[in-house]
């Protein structure tokens, strides 16, 4: 009997034991899941507070010096030049990464960081993180970009790899917002740019184990604006309900329609019938890579070529054309007169109106790639004073501050 007691003591102290083991491990992580939330809602709220090309060295030395254990920036870190980043991880990926790393250097058949996953998963835990960063130039801060990462685990507990996916929702600060020659990384349609100028969103391709929403914003945009399309819901980075989707993260992304279930109907973009060009003259001048003022000299009718891969449904013109100035880019090789050929009326699936020269009068071209005969949708505008008045306000929107990749981010 003695025996008997001793081990029942025995038992009862190890199960006790292992309790506050588990409910220990469960406070920790569910602690550490609430205090990344804490952090990221100031986090979010200091992203909302820049005021880009107003905010100053001084307002951006305040979030440095807030976030100094988060923070890291390449080279130098001044009010010259400062490209600085504040990333918030939580603290079971990290303990998770570590071990992976250790295992990987000393002992890598004897180790799965999924284990660990699982049990961080079974106390409520789930990989998240969220980063900021901003570029001060001559005093100002002239760009800013936020990222939300979450992890979605797979309803299968026990699978080994390929679980689940992942949610990320990137805002990034850019000078122009169509993609062209040397950056095409611009994700959404032009037809946004008619709605709203100053911002655009879209998904990028590739991603097989991802959902993602790439939202591109000018440094003018209206700050409520700003703050309503990166407004994420931050119950997503603690407790135990899991979102699951871009719009439970980000509700402005419900919208966007980025990723459209088959069979559910025609969007506004498909349904564009025979319209002419809406995007703002100023917003096509501002996202161009050159834009020309040009007077047609001669132009004639091409038949429609149909063709395999890029069908042609459409007659299309072809413009000879003097160049009178030059607003943007350059021609290279330099010459006065060029061969264009305007856009027809076809872009993917609607059919927007041709945009046809006359000989003898005036134009604006606006090219994305290097000059040359064929024009796309948006790229010719009749001249005239208030045409060319906005073409130059939106040349003065352009600071072209394209810097290089750094941490893994894009380049600004």
């Amino acid at each position: 009997m003695r025996i008997l007691r001793r081990l029942l003591r025995i038992l009862r102290v190890t199960v006790i034991g292992l309790i506050s083991l588990i409910l220990l491990a469960f406070a920790f992580v569910q602690g550490e899941q609430y205090l990344l939330r804490y952090r990221a809602t100031h986090l979010l709220d200091d992203f909302h507070s820049l005021r880009l090309k107003q905010s100053t060295w001084q307002d951006a030395q305040r979030l440095i010096s807030r976030w100094g254990a988060f923070g890291h920036y390449d080279g130098t870190c001044n009010a010259a030049e400062c490209s600085y980043f504040i990333t918030l991880d939580d603290e079971g990926t990290k303990i998770n990464r570590a071990l992976g790393d250790y295992s990987d250097a000393h002992n890598p058949n004897h180790y799965s960081g999924i284990t660990f996953g699982r049990i961080l998963r079974l106390l409520g835990g789930r990989a998240a993180s969220m980063q900021m960063g901003f570029l001060v130039r001559n005093n100002v801060v002239e760009r800013s970009r936020m990222e939300v990462d979450l992890d979605v685990p797979g309803d299968d507990f026990w699978c080994e790899s390929n679980c689940g996916y992942e949610l990320i929702l990137r805002a990034q600060a850019k000078d122009h917002l169509q993609p062209h020659e040397g950056d095409w990384s611009l994700e959404g349609d032009e037809e946004q740019l008619a709605k709203h100028p100053d911002f655009k969103a879209g998904q990028p391709s590739g991603c097989e184990i991802c959902l993602a929403a790439w939202v591109n914003f000018t440094p003018q945009i209206d700050p409520q604006e700003l703050t309503r399309i990166t407004s994420y819901n931050m119950s997503c980075f603690a407790g135990f309900h899991v979102c699951k989707t871009l719009e439970e993260v980000l509700p402005a992304a419900a919208d966007w329609q980025l990723y459209r279930p088959e069979n559910s109907g025609p969007s506004d973009y498909d349904l564009a019938v025979q319209q002419p060009c809406k995007v703002p003259v100023f917003a096509l001048a501002r996202d161009s890579l050159s834009v020309l003022l040009v007077e047609a000299l001669t132009v004639e009718t091409l038949p429609a070529q149909p063709g395999p891969e890029y069908p042609e449904k459409h007659a299309r013109q072809l413009a000879t054309a003097r160049i009178l100035r030059t607003f943007k880019g350059s021609i290279t090789p330099k010459v006065d007169l060029i061969e264009i050929r305007p856009f027809p009326g076809e872009y993917d699936a609607p059919d927007f109106r041709a945009e046809n020269l006359e000989r003898g009068k005036r134009y604006i071209l606006l090219l994305n790639g290097s000059p040359g005969p064929k024009l796309w949708h948006c790229g010719v505008i009749e001249d005239s004073p208030q045409v060319e008045g906005e073409v130059e306000r939106g040349l003065a929107l352009n600071d072209n501050i394209h810097l290089k990749e750094s941490y893994g981010y894009p380049p600004w």
